[in-house]
């Protein structure tokens, strides 16, 4: 699934340069795209994979057909460096001072992508984001940020009011990680979401960036004995969280609005974002 939306990603950036390229003009030229994500730190895993089974899979179909126009196009690495910003908005100036570099693809989680906006209008390159699952404070994406995935406040409702009921739930646990943009948004918009399905949340917990320990929320949520546990945290968070619940013998259903990473565990929880 991973690889196809991101070759649907990809092949809708292609069709984009696609208007902008002639197909007379500099026949053969190669189209090099920084494709920013976490290629370093706790999230790297992410990245990789966003890179190796998303990205080049849909750029090899992509060249194998014909290119765009004729023109060979080719994603390099370029590193957001998540959680941390300063390091990548650095880079993302040097990016857009560069003549060739038609877009950024990528650039990843909600609290980098608000960081760039400023930079990216002054240059005037697009980014095209299909990572970023936070709710989005400007009405028009900022201008020259666009994202494919739809915000929160209206899907998260939608699949609750699915989920909920085909898997029983009358009380859950939540988690945030309460110094993200992504997780404390969203978190505002799940404990609406519960409340107005009638759902009785019987722990409400959080987390700081860079922790691994949660052995006291864990022990919270099993407290509790919820029907469902709702994580709201970046991947590599995410993924850890939930192998300590399932090493705690916590067994409740687990939603989630992002990919886990980082913990073989059963196929046991439903993504509320796609």
């Amino acid at each position: 699934m991973q690889r196809l939306v991101a070759l649907a990603a990809v092949a809708a950036v292609a069709s984009v340069l696609a208007m902008t390229l002639s197909s007379a003009a500099n026949a053969g030229h190669k189209i090099r795209i920084p494709l920013a994500s976490a290629f370093s730190g706790p999230y790297v895993d992410f990245g990789e994979r966003l890179f190796n089974q998303g990205a080049m899979p849909a750029v090899r179909e992509i060249n194998a057909a014909g290119g765009i126009n004729g023109h060979t196009l080719e994603f390099y690495k370029m590193d957001v460096r998540f959680p941390d910003t300063v390091a990548f908005l650095s880079d993302l100036r040097l990016e857009c001072s560069k003549k060739d570099v038609p877009m950024i693809f990528g650039i990843g989680s909600t609290k980098t992508t608000i960081a760039s906006l400023e930079i990216l209008k002054k240059c005037k390159i697009p980014a095209f984001n299909p990572t970023s699952g936070g709710a989005w404070p400007f009405p028009d994406f900022g201008g020259w940020l666009f994202r494919y995935l739809p915000t929160p406040e209206k899907t998260l409702p939608v699949m609750f009011r699915k989920a909920l009921p085909a898997f029983g739930v009358k009380t859950a646990a939540i988690s945030h990680t309460n110094d993200d943009d992504f997780a404390v948004n969203n978190i505002k918009i799940v404990r609406k979401a519960l409340a107005d399905d009638g759902v009785k949340i019987v722990s409400d917990q959080s987390i700081k960036t860079k922790e691994t320990n949660f052995q006291s929320q864990v022990a919270a949520a099993r407290r509790g004995n919820p029907d469902a546990v709702v994580l709201i945290h970046q991947p590599g968070d995410a993924g850890t969280m939930l192998r300590q619940l399932r090493d705690r013998g916590v067994k409740s259903q687990v939603f989630t609005d992002i990919i886990m990473v980082g913990a073989p565990v059963r196929p046991t929880c439903s993504p509320l974002i796609a």
